[in-house]
């Protein structure tokens, strides 16, 4: 009898695994795909936990390596989710977003995380740039110079070094308002001649149409770059600094 009902079971079975045809796909309620982190290298940055729709991910996120790329995660795909960073070992939530993992696809993060910056935000990946050229994003920092409640347009402008005079409007950052982070975009490090261009942030503000200034009458924070910063991404941090008991535009760079 026993060996009956054993050889029952074993013909069903066969007879579920042979009824789909070859070639066609098995059905299932759920797609799948990946994602990648990481962390920008700036001063502050803590180590955090990785969350997914509320689960912990394995392992942490340090700077250095590419979290997820050594071993692919498998997560729920088509579907909108929230992918929460934390502080390792605790439940601060240091940033999230939601996201919409594509089926068989991977998305790429990184993260730009300082408290001594005052800066969290995601990086804009886009495209690589070439050696000649640099991906910029533009953080406003600044705090007095820029009052409460102000809100702000960046008008970007590029000066030539090589004794032209010559001045290019590079356009409108809107709302470049405090603590916001700018669209990255490409900026060149030297003109035809190899000389450094130099740039200058005008802030407007958009209510009065007036441009600020700071207690020497700067136009705005300034930046140029060296060849390090080639080929690679730059946080241009708006600031300001005291000289001799004066407030004056100032920035700092990050080059990542």
């Amino acid at each position: 009898m026993k060996t009956s009902q054993y050889r029952f079971l074993l013909l069903l079975a066969a007879t579920a695994i042979f009824s789909c045809k070859k070639g066609e796909p098995i059905k299932a309620d759920h797609h799948f795909g990946s994602l990648t982190a990481e962390l920008a290298d700036l001063p502050g940055t803590p180590v955090m936990d990785i969350y997914f729709n509320g689960k912990k991910l394995p392992d942490s996120l340090t700077i250095g390596p590419i979290y997820g790329l050594s071993t692919r995660l498998l997560l729920d795909a088509g579907v909108k989710s929230k992918l929460a960073f934390k502080k390792h070992g605790t439940d601060s939530l240091l940033i999230d977003t939601l996201i919409t993992i594509p089926a068989a696809n991977v998305l790429n993060f990184r993260l730009a995380y300082s408290e001594e910056l005052g800066l969290k935000t995601f990086l804009d990946a886009g495209s690589s740039v070439g050696v000649d050229s640099a991906k910029v994003q533009l953080f406003n920092n600044l705090s007095t110079l820029l009052p409460d409640g102000i809100s702000v347009d960046g008008y970007l402008t590029r000066t030539h070094n090589d004794g032209s005079g010559t001045i290019d409007d590079l356009g409108v950052l809107p709302n470049l308002n405090r603590k916001t982070i700018s669209k990255a975009m490409t900026l060149a490090l030297n003109d035809a001649s190899g000389t450094p261009y130099s740039y200058i942030v005008r802030l407007k503000d958009k209510a009065s149409g007036q441009f600020l200034t700071d207690d020497f009458f700067g136009e705005g924070p300034a930046f140029s770059f060296d060849s390090a910063a080639g080929g690679k991404t730059a946080i241009i941090s708006l600031v300001q600094t005291i000289q001799r008991g004066k407030k004056k535009f100032a920035t700092n760079t990050a080059i990542l």
